[in-house]
């Protein structure tokens, strides 16, 4: 039966690699989900979704952390089956997009020369 579990995760220190061993793990096992920071750079948040056995090798496997990252604390809840098609890492916080009013804009200016202009 397909489940899925939510897991967040704090590291002992801001490791970058560590979002990448884990969707490669994820993979490996074939899971599906999404992996994200959660505010800072310490904090995982991972949604995986598969087989109930698989998924609880998975929870297993990450918490003993990577060759290069150690994992502090682990605390995985039941989540909501979506059907995931595939695992990714996403950004979970986007920069804001913010529109500048035509008044606000910088003015450029531009030396135009013609062939003909001089």
């Amino acid at each position: 039966m397909r489940v899925a579990v939510d897991i967040r995760l704090s590291i002992d220190q801001v490791c970058k690699g560590f979002r990448f061993y884990t969707l490669n793990k994820g993979r490996e096992m074939g899971l599906c989900g999404s992996i994200s920071n959660q505010g800072s750079e310490h904090r995982i948040l991972i949604h995986v979704e598969g087989e109930e056995t698989t998924v609880q090798k998975y929870i297993s496997l990450i918490s003993k952390g990577s060759p290069h990252c150690n994992v502090l604390h682990i605390h995985a809840t039941p989540g909501e089956v979506i059907h995931c098609s595939r695992f990714d890492i996403i950004n979970q916080e986007p920069r804001p997009i913010r529109s500048i009013a035509p008044e606000e804009r910088p003015r450029r200016f531009a030396f135009k020369i013609g062939i003909f202009g001089l």
